[in-house]
């Protein structure tokens, strides 16, 4: 084999080995470049991966809040319409006290305007009473001196009509003999004992007592039997 043979068949290998070492270079490069492409890929698949879940903790995280605020919202108007109630029931409250408080004023009033009405002579009645019991002795006085003249009759006609008028402001007589002594109509002044007559009965008015509108004004001044 010649000399320039070899050198040629070595030229041809250093040729052939530098052609493998520049295509496993280029290999190598295009690896690298698929693999930084592959890399690149991942990389914003893992960005887009967290900006989605940001983006979901975000929107979840909106959520609650908005769902907290909405609980907040009907917790108030609960309490609102609850304080509400509390104050409807408490003006209820106070209008039937109110209502019921000018209730009892009205039945006070007209209770005491009764009263008034009944009894608001009762003084000047009482002034009157001795006038009465006068014109009654007087007449008695004729009747035992069986004087029959126009004197009496005008004192016994003067009673009458007397009596009439205070009749119509609800005042009554207590004067009738027989009956059972009442210590809340009669006073005892005196006990006697009377053959054939049972005990404890009014024998003799001395003094006639006086009930305005079922109110004892003067009890009536009374002999009893014993």
């Amino acid at each position: 084999m010649s000399r320039k043979f070899k050198i040629c068949t070595f030229i041809k290998k250093i040729k052939k080995m530098k052609n493998q070492k520049d295509n496993i270079e280029t290999n190598k490069k295009t690896v690298q470049h698929q693999n930084d492409k592959k890399s690149k890929k991942t990389k914003k698949r893992e960005e887009n991966k967290k900006e989605k879940y940001k983006q979901s903790t975000l929107e979840k995280q909106k959520v609650s809040e908005i769902l907290i605020e909405n609980i907040l919202k009907e917790q108030k108007i609960l309490t609102l319409k609850k304080n509400i109630e509390e104050i409807k029931k408490l003006h209820k409250k106070k209008i039937i006290e109110f209502s019921a408080e000018i209730e009892n004023i009205r039945k006070r009033n007209t209770i005491e305007i009764e009263k008034m009405r009944k009894f608001g002579l009762e003084k000047i009645l009482l002034e009157l009473l001795p006038v009465i019991d006068n014109l009654e002795r007087t007449i008695e006085t004729f009747k035992k001196e069986n004087c029959e003249n126009g004197i009496k009759q005008g004192i016994q006609l003067t009673l009458k009509i007397f009596l009439q008028i205070v009749k119509k402001f609800g005042l009554e007589q207590i004067y009738k003999t027989g009956v059972i002594f009442n210590p809340d109509l009669h006073q005892a002044v005196k006990l006697i004992k009377i053959e054939n007559f049972k005990s404890n009965l009014v024998v003799k008015v001395l003094q006639k007592g006086y009930i305005l509108n079922g109110r004892l004004i003067r009890a009536a001044i009374v002999t009893v039997s014993k």
